[in-house]
């Protein structure tokens, strides 16, 4: 689906020719693509009952495209994804288990980087790590951005995104 080029591209696997391959959409150099299609593919493995894809792309994941692709091959699949741009301070899903959770951006030893966390555990981390009884999460990572610590660790939250309104 992603062999044939479409357009010479930098890219590698690009995601344009998965579009144009598959049928589900037009690429054509110097136009606008019907389907963000701005990255490549760079790995999927079958894990007993999911296709896991990563993917490389430019500005924020290519979801109208993978669901046209889902729809039109395997109508019965759900999209679950997870795209993170730590540069960017994109952190963006549709997993229901990650609606809550919190991912920490760290360049201090006292705590690791890219480090995923709940509300609970983000709280006792922050009472710890900043030495204060306050139990208001918000109130926290404002004390968190403040302190000495402020320009070394930043929390985000997941930003949690229903796609079944983009197709």
């Amino acid at each position: 689906m992603s062999e044939k080029d479409v357009v010479a591209n930098d890219w590698g696997r690009f995601l344009g020719n998965i579009v144009v391959n598959a049928g589900i959409g037009t690429f054509d150099t110097g136009k606008e693509s019907d389907l963000f299609c701005a990255g490549s593919l760079d790995d999927i493995q079958l894990k007993e009952d999911e296709i896991q894809i990563e993917t490389s792309t430019k500005n924020g994941p290519a979801i109208k495209m993978w669901a046209k692709l889902v729809k039109k091959y395997l109508p019965f699949a759900e999209i679950v994804y997870v795209a993170d741009e730590p540069g960017s301070a994109m952190y963006a899903t549709n997993d229901p288990k990650m609606k809550d959770m919190y991912i920490i951006d760290s360049s201090t030893a006292e705590i690791e980087t890219n480090y995923e966390v709940s509300p609970e555990d983000l709280k006792r981390l922050l009472k710890e790590l900043l030495k204060t009884e306050t139990d208001d999460l918000d109130a926290l990572i404002d004390m968190l951005e403040a302190s000495d610590y402020g320009d070394a660790i930043c929390v985000y939250q997941w930003e949690y995104e229903d796609i079944a309104h983009c197709c």
